[in-house]
């Protein structure tokens, strides 16, 4: 009987190893399936993280370029080309897995089929920004314990996209983030129209003449009226094109971007000068929203007061900071002690950013450094600029920085009371701050119209919704519509 025990037990000898051996591949599996998975799975969140930064730095690049106003948004247009660039330079930022994403694993499609405007090309252009680590791009994600299954790498990618939203023509509205205390009237006298047609603005002041660079002055013809910049009825910039510049007005067959324009002028009536009051009438608060933001939205449709008085020293003070010149108003800290030359005729080297336009201020030659004069603009760094640029150089609207490029509102262009009032919201324009006259009476500010949009057709005004704009630069926003 023990003489058959052992033998039982003989048979059994090496069973223990055979457990642990298929014990080791289940062990194995396991590992596989936890590490090789999470890892994957890890790899798929950080691809989506890459893509959904670069589609909203694309469609930035076509917010900024101003194509959402000009109808520039096309195929094969400036902007894409930027929108590209801005992708695959934002996407490198965001690495996969310690793999940071190249040109090669970072494609870039656009839709132009939404909002398409009159002038062509679209108002709401998107772009979808697909990043892969897969064997196609030949950086595929490696494997780790899965190589024992003959798994060597995973195929890993993900998508996003984004859009440009111009809210006007739509039942969409915004409220608008770091507006500064200027009003616009929404009247253009670049385009006079006669009384009964639609584009007219019969609230325009001066009718039968017209506003040359801000002012009254220069004639309209009889019986016409100054046209919109946005039809309060569709929210649509009226003239969306470029200016073509003819020496003292943009010429009738272009449009408006690119264009002058000149706030802090006086607005028809004893103490107006087109500011707002966004918490009370002091020149210090004033002065301080210039610099910075305004405490609020600005929503559309919304109701804003008017400033009482020409608030010359705040004024000065404001824009010089803001534009970061070394003007009259001057800034405390952003001056040379001595005199540090732009190459920018005198008036323009002050410090300050200058944008390249078909609008020229009189004897500005600049314009000889300027590679483009139209949409996307570009423009030159002054000795100031406080993003690292140097002074002189030439760079992308769309990509590079200025505090130059503000929002300002649009009103319907009533003509304002004297002691004050209020104005009704009806859209944003993006302007550009060349510079600021401060001389005996004169104290006025010169700007390149770069944007224009009004207001969707929905929304009372008295709340702005949730899209906001912060910082300046664009009242037309972007977001991520699909990943």
């Amino acid at each position: 009987m023990q003489h058959r025990m052992s033998r039982l037990d003989s048979n059994d000898k090496g069973v223990t190893l055979l457990i642990v051996a298929a014990s080791l591949v289940m062990m194995l599996g396991m590992c596989a399936l936890s590490i090789d998975l999470v890892a994957g799975y890890l790899a798929r969140v950080q691809c989506q993280r890459a893509a959904d930064a670069a589609a909203l730095a694309g469609a930035k690049a076509f917010r900024d370029s101003g194509c959402t106003s000009t109808g520039g948004c096309a195929s094969g247009s400036p902007a894409e080309t930027l929108a590209t660039q801005n992708a695959v330079a934002v996407a490198a930022q965001n690495p996969v897995m310690g793999l940071a994403p190249a040109s090669t694993t970072v494609g870039a499609t656009f839709d132009y089929s939404h909002d398409v405007l009159p002038s062509g090309g679209s108002g709401e252009p998107q772009i979808t920004v697909t990043v892969y680590r897969d064997s196609v791009h030949t950086d595929a994600m490696p494997t780790f314990f899965a190589k024992i299954f003959g798994i060597d790498y995973m195929n890993i990618s993900a998508s996003a996209t984004a859009e440009a939203f111009n809210p006007g023509g739509t039942g969409t509205n915004v409220g608008v983030g770091c507006v500064k205390p200027f009003i616009v009237p929404n009247c253009d006298p670049n385009f006079p129209v006669a009384s009964g047609n639609g584009e007219a603005n019969t609230n325009c002041p001066c009718a039968g003449t017209g506003l040359q660079n801000g002012d009254c002055a220069g004639g309209l013809g009889t019986g016409n009226y100054m046209s919109y910049y946005v039809d309060p009825s569709t929210g649509e910039a009226v003239h969306p094109k470029d200016c073509v510049w003819t020496g003292t007005e943009c010429d009738s067959t272009s449009g408006d971007i690119g264009g002058p324009w000149v706030l802090h002028d006086n607005g028809g009536a004893p103490s107006q000068w087109y500011t707002i009051a966004f918490t009370s009438q002091s020149g210090m608060d004033y002065s301080q929203y210039i610099r910075e933001c305004a405490p609020r939205s600005v929503a559309c449709q919304g109701t804003l007061n008017t400033l009482n008085g020409k608030k010359v020293g705040p004024t000065d003070a404001g824009i010089d900071c803001l534009i970061h010149s070394c003007g009259t108003g001057g800034c405390s800290g952003q001056c040379p002690a001595t005199g540090v030359v732009n190459n920018l005729p005198d008036g323009l080297n002050n410090g300050q950013d200058y944008l390249c336009a078909p609008y020229a201020l009189p004897g500005a030659q600049a314009q000889a450094s300027c590679t483009t004069t139209g949409s996307p603009f570009t423009f030159v760094a002054g000795y100031n600029n406080p993003y690292g640029y140097n002074a002189g150089q030439t760079l992308d609207l769309a990509s590079a920085g200025s505090d130059s490029l503000v929002n300002v509102v649009l009103y319907d262009g009533q003509p304002l009371s004297s002691g004050g009032g209020t104005v009704t919201v009806q859209g944003y324009m993006s302007i550009f701050v060349q510079d600021a006259l401060h001389s005996s009476t004169v104290d006025t500010i010169n700007a390149v119209i770069a944007q224009v949009g009004g207001c969707g057709s929905g929304g009372s005004g008295s709340t702005p919704p949730g899209v906001n704009s912060p910082g300046g630069g664009s009242f037309i926003p972007i977001r991520l519509i699909h990943n």
